[in-house]
């Protein structure tokens, strides 16, 4: 057993799949098969219920799926701090953002602080909410920029609030007519989706409270890559409207839930800041002032 193999083994447990895994890992099925099965007896339990195209993890899976998260964090933690002192006295900023808000919202951002630090070197990381929550209580980031509804504890300081609601989105020939001005979740049962990687599972609970399982046709780590999907007419995206700003033809409109109605927010643990965080919540709250709160 090895960080390699963990890590491998953390990506099978991601995607469900180890031919999905395979592919994201650039490793021969047969090979990432081999190394799971070798885990697996070098541990003495099982880690997996095969099916015939899918994997779901047993009870000692999701055990080592939580120790080797802390694990990948830990290490990546080292390595940051470790950056840090190779850096000497360069500006050093650890950001985690999550997929959703670094599509659109971080340009603007490094815009703004690279002019007010030209030297400033930057470690971006980006993942879900929950993760990028746990690198901030960790110390693995300074800062962190979730998107999806949380709860932070009270270590962690919430500054600042940009409205960005997620929105259903379709091409204007795609056989899809909300009922009304807004649109409940539940209409979209049987429709075909394109979202992004880290809202899948968020998706797939938001439907289960609804008692429908979503048809989720493209899972992307890119909203680009979603929102052309629907501007092929294949599918109903759910983006944020940050995003849609370069796709004017398309429709689009608000959910009723009001957990789709997620803010981006800025978070960091409480305590002192260096300087480029501290900076980087004042740009921040220009952002959102210039916006009146919210992304139009």
């Amino acid at each position: 057993m090895n960080s390699e193999t963990l890590y491998q083994f953390l990506e099978v447990a991601q995607e469900g799949s180890i031919s999905a895994a395979s592919r994201k890992l650039m490793i021969a099925q047969p090979a990432l098969s081999k190394r799971m099965q070798a885990l697996e007896r070098e541990l003495g339990c099982t880690l997996f219920i095969r099916g015939s195209r899918r994997v779901s993890l047993t009870e000692a899976g999701e055990a080592l799926r939580e120790r080797a998260g802390q694990m990948r964090l830990l290490e990546m933690s080292i390595r940051s701090q470790m950056r840090e002192y190779s850096e000497g006295d360069s500006q050093l900023m650890r950001l985690g953002i999550t997929p959703y808000n670094s599509s659109v919202l971080l340009r603007p951002v490094m815009e703004r602080l690279g002019k007010k630090y030209p030297n400033i070197h930057l470690d971006i990381m980006e993942f879900p909410t929950q993760e990028v929550l746990d690198m901030v209580k960790a110390g693995i980031v300074e800062a962190g920029i979730v998107k999806t509804r949380f709860s932070g504890g009270p270590d962690i300081e919430v500054h600042c609030r940009i409205k960005d609601p997620l929105m259903a989105v379709w091409h204007p020939d795609f056989p899809f007519k909300p009922k009304g001005k807004k649109v409940s979740l539940r209409e979209l049962e049987g429709m075909p989706l394109s979202i992004i990687r880290s809202f899948y599972d968020l998706l797939k609970g938001y439907c289960a409270q609804e008692e429908f399982t979503p048809n989720i046709v493209c899972v992307s780590t890119s909203v680009s890559t979603n929102l052309m999907l629907v501007s092929l007419k294949k599918a109903v995206g759910i983006a944020p409207v940050s995003a849609l700003k370069g796709y004017p033809e398309l429709r689009r409109v608000c959910f009723n839930e009001w957990y789709m109605d997620s803010p981006a927010t800025l978070v960091t643990l409480k305590g002192r800041l260096s300087m480029p965080v501290r900076s980087l919540i004042e740009i921040y709250k220009e952002l959102a002032d210039n916006n009146n709160g919210e992304f139009a």
